[in-house]
């Protein structure tokens, strides 16, 4: 039971020193771009960070926002953070869902259900990254950056539709 006990007081430190890690680097991302830590970037930042690589979307924020800033200041938020490279936007289709950038979370690609819109966080390997870089490389480019667009049916949608 002691030694339990102990695994979850080092995993809680774990996590503190992570979360005050990503609240360096949110300050300094402000810092450079030249940006005040106003209510509503902090409460855009904080859901987003909360939410577990789970992509938000616009929607979403807003109403979870709603009881710290109106829809306005949120947009305005989610705007000056997306233009100091705080957040991204997730592409799927013409739609799309909003993530602290990779400055946080490190490099990932997502699947998306084609049915329930549910999306997934995919930690990228170097077999998929190089093999971009050498697709790229055949029609004479060198990769900068990209985005993987992925979709299927997940679990739930699969077992609802055999």
């Amino acid at each position: 039971m002691g030694d339990t006990l102990l695994q979850h007081y080092r995993n809680f430190n774990i996590i503190i020193a992570v979360m005050i890690n990503l609240d360096a680097v949110y300050s300094a991302k402000l810092k450079e771009g030249g940006l005040s830590n106003t209510i509503p970037r902090r409460t855009v930042f904080t859901l987003l960070r909360g939410a577990d690589h789970k992509p938000l979307t616009m929607n979403e924020l807003i109403r979870l926002a709603s009881s710290d800033c109106d829809r306005a200041s949120v947009y305005r938020a989610v705007e000056a953070l997306e233009k100091a490279g705080i957040i991204h936007k997730v592409h799927y289709g013409w739609k799309y869902r909003l993530e602290l950038s990779e400055d946080f979370h490190g490099h990932h690609h997502h699947i998306a259900c084609s049915n329930c819109a549910k999306i997934v966080a995919i930690e990228s390997s170097s077999l998929l990254e190089n093999a971009l870089h050498e697709l790229a490389a055949t029609k004479d480019f060198s990769l900068t950056e990209h985005s993987v667009e992925l979709r299927g049916l997940c679990g739930n949608c699969q077992s609802k539709n055999p």
